[in-house]
């Protein structure tokens, strides 16, 4: 824990200063005019806690009484420093002051939609209007289950085709041959897999192929493959039943881009298209 709050202390120092702290009936310490509240150091807990209230309660609870004092005294003493640095006229580093802008920046614009989220309608009356207006964004598309085995050669391949139709346990033939060590490591499989996925070739055979059939060998700018399709999937319109937590991610997501566009046409808004497209861009 001791170890904890030294990296607390130096984190927020800078925070104390630039930041009045909330208010709140418990002030643990006080600093001229400035308190530090229970609720402060719950809140300084939980960012080492993904923003966890309730496990920073736990962690406080963990600590001895020793460990509480140090943490509330090292606490006031950043933001004495603080204050101190203040006074004296002392800029923030410009990489900690661009981080704390940017920091602010996104909680407020956070905080901004989870308030305006609060009106949005989620009802599952308005989810099915929308899922009827918007019927055709919610498909299911062809796919293959596929599994595959990547040689360098058409004769390694068709040496491996020979074994896979000759009985043996194509997964454990893809774990040995394979030079494609990340599907190698689970027997090949690559999932499902839907058109423009993959390259030609191998979607090409692919798709041509029953369920349970072997597939190859296959020429690609990777190497020579062998497949096997486990399972085919055909495209589809998903019900509403199906498609319902989609339905409610989509629909939040038109609520929150009215949003932005109602906020865009009401203030000034520029975005300097040439400069944006000519980032990274090396100029000589």
């Amino acid at each position: 824990m001791k170890k904890t709050v030294l990296v607390l202390t130096a984190t927020l120092a800078l925070a104390f200063a630039a930041l009045p702290l909330h208010a709140a009936p418990a002030v643990v310490s006080q600093v001229g005019s400035e308190t530090v509240t229970d609720g402060d150091l719950r809140f300084i807990l939980s960012q080492h806690a993904n923003g966890n209230e309730a496990m920073a309660m736990i962690m406080m609870a963990q600590m001895s009484e020793e460990e509480k004092l140090d943490f509330v005294t090292q606490i006031t003493d950043a933001l004495l420093l603080a204050q101190a640095a203040q006074r004296k006229g002392y800029q923030l580093d410009e990489g900690v002051a661009r981080r704390l802008r940017w920091d602010a920046i996104q909680t407020l614009s956070q905080a901004y939609m989870a308030q305006v989220a609060a009106g949005w309608d989620l009802s599952e009356k308005a989810m099915e209007a929308y899922y009827a207006a918007h019927e055709a964004d919610f498909v299911q598309n062809e796919a293959v289950h596929v599994r595959h085995i990547l040689v360098d050669s058409e004769e390694k391949a068709r040496s491996v085709l020979l074994k896979a139709m000759s009985g043996e346990n194509f997964a454990e033939v893809a774990a040995r041959e394979s030079v494609d060590q990340g599907s190698a490591r689970k027997g090949g499989d690559l999932g499902w897999v839907e058109r423009g996925q993959t390259v030609p070739s191998f979607e090409e055979t692919a798709f041509s192929l029953k369920a349970g059939r072997l597939g190859g060998p296959v020429k690609s700018d990777f190497g020579w493959h062998v497949m096997e399709v486990l399972e085919r999937r055909d495209g589809r319109t998903l019900s509403y039943a199906e498609a319902r937590p989609l339905v409610a991610q989509a629909l939040q997501q038109h609520y929150m881009k009215s949003e932005i566009e109602r906020l865009r046409a009401s203030g000034e808004y520029v975005v300097n298209e040439a400069a944006a497209k000519g980032l990274g861009r090396i100029t000589q």
